[in-house]
């Protein structure tokens, strides 16, 4: 007989926790209730580590997204006074493909995580515009002041003025924090039930191996 379950694992039925049971059918002693090791439903917390995990490719996304705007914006300034040399081009231009091929990536991820559903899109998109939304005055303002602020203008006006990135990246954090933390639970709400299909998969996938690992067999054995 296999051994006992020492892994917090609910009835699909009436979610009582096996946990000490054993068996490879475990009747559940609250409902009756037969429970197959591989499909017993994990617990909420490892459901929930799960999303966490998953929500790092629309963070990506976005962190390429915010990446490519502030090379863009860095380099803005010798566009407008027309000093752009083949050189700057290349700068800009390599790490622009990099980002992109990064977000591509991480997008196919999430779309993947999120079973195609219909919704997936427009859930990234609002990822990305809360992102941005709440970054850009932190890139933004600075640089514009520091470009002002330079009678040379160009890029070197805005390395010449990086206090006022440091200012204006801590200021915002201590401003911004508060509705950040009400935004992102906010996306949570829209992301995790486009999600929450595949991360209940791969927790039961994972916890299944774990038992088969304890009781000395391979996983799907």
């Amino acid at each position: 007989m296999a051994g006992a379950l020492d892994i917090d694992l609910h009835c699909l039925n009436c979610g009582y926790n096996l946990r000490g049971l054993s068996g490879e059918m475990i009747r559940c002693p609250e409902c009756g209730n037969d429970n197959p090791i591989g499909d017993v439903e994990p617990p909420a917390p490892i459901i929930s580590a799960q999303l966490r995990k998953m929500e790092t490719a629309p963070a990506m996304c976005a962190l390429m997204a915010i990446f490519s705007i502030c090379l863009a914006v860095a380099f803005l300034p010798e566009l407008l006074i027309g000093r752009v040399t083949a050189e700057d081009t290349t700068c800009v231009a390599v790490p622009l493909a990099t980002a992109f091929f990064v977000w591509l990536y991480n997008a196919r991820w999430f779309r993947e995580h999120c079973m195609s559903s219909p919704g997936w899109l427009g859930a990234l998109v609002r990822y990305h515009l809360t992102a941005i939304g709440l970054t850009a005055p932190m890139i933004l303002v600075p640089v514009v002041m520091g470009f002002l602020s330079d009678s040379n203008g160009g890029r070197a006006a805005i390395w010449r003025h990086g206090h006022l990135f440091v200012a204006a990246l801590m200021l915002g954090f201590l401003v911004l924090k508060p509705l950040a933390l009400r935004m992102h639970r906010q996306l949570k709400r829209i992301l995790d039930p486009l999600q929450r299909a595949v991360a209940v998969k791969v927790a039961r996938d994972k916890l299944r191996t774990k038992i088969m690992h304890r009781r000395g067999r391979p996983f799907g054995k």
